[in-house]
């Protein structure tokens, strides 16, 4: 059974950077589920959620031909599957206006000027809550 360790927090919090960091220097693979949450196959991408069973199917997949991961995001709503596979659980938080930021600079570096005001704001919304949340 694969073992390993899921990081998790609000977006913009840094989970990516550090997880992928983290498997490099642990020698594991990064796993982020950002990846497995939106359809690829689309013509703007991170638009369409896959189905929440089609998402765990894939990742289970993925990590069961591994024996040591490193996983960044969130898994909320298929969490009960992965559960008894990590080790540890790392939560990161920063401050709202931190992780406001970092969200807007990524999005706004994918998307250029298709990022609105008010879905920065929407994003410094989304970090107040996620904070609550560990996954």
């Amino acid at each position: 059974m694969p073992r390993g360790i899921i990081i998790v927090g609000a977006p913009g919090v840094g989970k990516t950077t550090l997880g992928r960091e983290l498997a490099r220097q642990l020698g594991f693979l990064h796993f982020d589920t950002d990846e497995y949450h939106w359809r690829q196959d689309t013509e703007v991408p991170f638009t369409i959620l896959r189905p929440r069973e089609e998402r765990a199917a894939h990742l289970m997949h993925d990590i069961s031909m591994h024996p040591r991961f490193v996983m960044s995001g969130s898994m909320w709503n298929i969490r009960e599957r992965f559960t008894p596979l990590f080790e540890l659980a790392v939560f990161l938080e920063a401050p709202v206006e931190v992780c406001a930021e970092r969200v807007y600079s990524r999005e706004f570096a994918r998307w250029g000027d298709r990022i609105l005001h008010r879905r920065h704001k929407k994003h410094r919304r989304k970090c107040r809550m996620g904070c609550a949340m560990l996954f």
